[in-house]
């Protein structure tokens, strides 16, 4: 007579066994930078091989966590998709994590709140100059820096992890660059700065020199000649 998979013959005896496997867990927690964050969402996946405990979960602020309870023997791993908008995701030990039967494996992500540097390009043309904002590309050195080279224009926002970073540019020649204090420094995570890069137009420059030849008799020199320069508001003239 067959049951199941086992078939049991007249006057027969049959032995079968039923195995049993002690689940395990995996318990993914949440660090953040700044660790004061209690309230930001991050969304979580575990994957693995064989039991894993609901997939998707919400990691709420530093120190969330989530206990997956998954079968014995397996290698699991859990990922941040999609790192939330304003951080950067800098460590994750949840990966390809061996989970033996009936143990409690513990592992963490890490991420960083992006600090912010806003661009400001300034271009002032009060000696002839021609050249606008967009004339110049900025460029922002510093920690995955986001956009780190673009043009000038009245404001614009670049994501850095914490850390070093500086402003510089490239443009057009004829005008005389400055920068306000927040274009280089240390920004904080969550922190933003305030960069003012202006050009100002290099007023041109005629230089005139005067020669005297007096190989012939003449006693004059350069001084008892006046020259004249006429020109766009020529100072002097």
């Amino acid at each position: 007579e067959a049951r199941g998979d086992v078939v049991v013959g007249a006057g027969q005896t049959v032995h079968c066994a039923i195995t049993n496997t002690m689940r395990g867990h995996l318990i993914v927690t949440k660090v953040t930078t700044p660790s004061t964050d209690t309230t930001t969402p991050f969304p979580v996946t575990g994957s693995g091989s064989g039991y894993i405990d609901t997939a998707v979960q919400t990691l709420t602020g530093n120190g969330g966590s989530f206990n997956y309870e998954v079968a014995g023997n397996g290698t699991y791993s859990v990922v941040e998709n999609p790192v939330p908008t304003g951080w950067s995701q800098t460590g994750n030990t949840c990966l390809n994590v061996a989970v033996a039967p009936g143990q409690t494996v513990n592992c963490q992500i890490s991420n960083t709140q992006l600090g912010h540097v806003v661009v400001t390009k300034v271009v002032i043309n009060d000696n002839g100059g021609t050249a606008n904002p967009s004339s110049f590309t900025m460029n922002v050195s510093g920690n995955g820096a986001n956009p780190a080279s673009f043009q000038g224009g009245s404001g614009t926002t670049v994501d850095v992890i914490a850390g070093a970073y500086s402003v510089s540019e490239s443009g057009p020649s004829g005008y005389a660059g400055s920068y306000s204090a927040d274009c280089s420094g240390t920004v904080a995570a969550g922190e933003t700065k305030f960069c003012t890069v202006t050009n100002d137009d290099i007023q041109p420059k005629l230089i005139v020199s005067k020669v005297v030849i007096n190989d012939n008799g003449g006693t004059a020199n350069p001084s008892l000649f006046t020259m004249n320069v006429s020109g766009n508001a020529a100072s002097p003239s």
